[in-house]
């Protein structure tokens, strides 16, 4: 270290206090995750709205009919 320049022990210090400050983010995130609400599944016929939803594709021919046959699982459609 006797050899570095000024600036480049700025930029490692800046280096580990960004990774100091990632970390205390992620950390700080995690914690925020168990005040979420879990909401419960909704069982039977509801009287809903249609849902339409748009998937861009583009020579998707060998995976857009698993693309849309989860689609139609995930909204409840038959």
């Amino acid at each position: 270290m006797a050899g570095d320049s000024v600036s480049e022990r700025a930029l490692d210090f800046l280096g580990h206090l960004s990774a100091l400050a990632a970390l205390a983010f992620a950390g700080r995130g995690a914690t925020l995750l168990d005040g979420w609400m879990q909401v419960a599944p909704v069982h039977g016929e509801l009287d809903l709205p249609l849902l339409s939803i748009i998937v861009p594709a583009r020579n998707e021919a060998r995976t857009i009919a698993r693309c849309v046959i989860s689609l139609r699982i995930c909204s409840g459609s038959k």
